[in-house]
């Protein structure tokens, strides 16, 4: 098999039923990042700050294994280099973190000391892949973070845990910010 032919399936692993999650007794899982009202739309107001998240139900029973976090924004003004997306940059920042089913924070990317303002600062953890100009004044931005990537594997989610992230400032000016999740049980 050559490096393409393993690496295009590898990709076609990823993308159907015929990788792990094609095993018996493995699901996949493909989750917007939601807040406990079921919004999956990041563009609030989180003066108080606003979570949006993804447990592993309890009832699982057994722990997830999350491959990768990705991101999109899209919106109708233009980049702001020094900012966060379209927007001036963060003061309070987002939160990354992982929780157990305490609630307790077993993992936060170092978010709590040094929060991402600014959406070059997502570099710090990701390929973040940035359109200024999609075409007819519409700017994109896209961010895939492969967690094996800094790891060698999955991040583990035991039952009751959850991956979150906390918006801590106003993003209402951003038309559309959306987060998933990809990985299996």
């Amino acid at each position: 098999m050559t490096a393409f032919q393993s690496a295009e399936k590898s990709l076609q692993d990823l993308l159907s039923l015929s990788g792990p999650a094609g095993r018996a007794g493995v699901n996949v899982i493909h989750e917007l990042l939601r807040q406990p009202t079921s919004s999956f739309e990041m563009g609030v107001n989180g003066g108080t700050p606003i979570v949006f998240g993804w447990t592993n139900p309890l009832a699982a029973g057994r722990p997830a294994y999350l491959h990768r976090c990705l991101m999109s924004v899209v919106d109708n003004a233009p980049e702001d280099r020094d900012g966060f997306f379209t927007i001036a940059a963060l003061t309070n920042g987002l939160l990354i973190e992982l929780t157990d089913a305490n609630g307790d924070v077993v993992q936060n990317w170092e978010t709590d000391a040094a929060p991402i303002k600014r959406h070059v600062q997502f570099a710090s953890l990701a390929g973040p892949d940035i359109v200024p100009d999609a075409g007819a004044g519409v700017s994109a931005y896209g961010m895939r973070w492969t967690f094996s990537k800094g790891t060698g594997r999955p991040l583990l989610v035991e039952p009751g845990g959850t991956f979150r992230i906390s918006v801590r400032d106003n993003c209402c000016a951003i038309l559309e910010w959306r987060t998933s999740i990809q990985g299996y049980y």
